[in-house]
């Protein structure tokens, strides 16, 4: 089954979870956030 996604967001670190939280205020529905990690905000440096 094919899912159609309003926006689609790179990266569950603060930008990432920033821009999801601002797209709901905004109305959009359908966010899909991409994350490499287990979890969100990880940081490998």
């Amino acid at each position: 089954m094919q899912q159609i996604y309003d926006v689609a967001i790179i990266g569950g670190g603060p930008g990432g979870i920033g821009a999801a939280v601002e797209a709901k205020v905004f109305g959009i529905q359908n966010i899909l956030m991409i994350e490499k990690g287990d979890n969100h905000s990880q940081n490998h440096s």
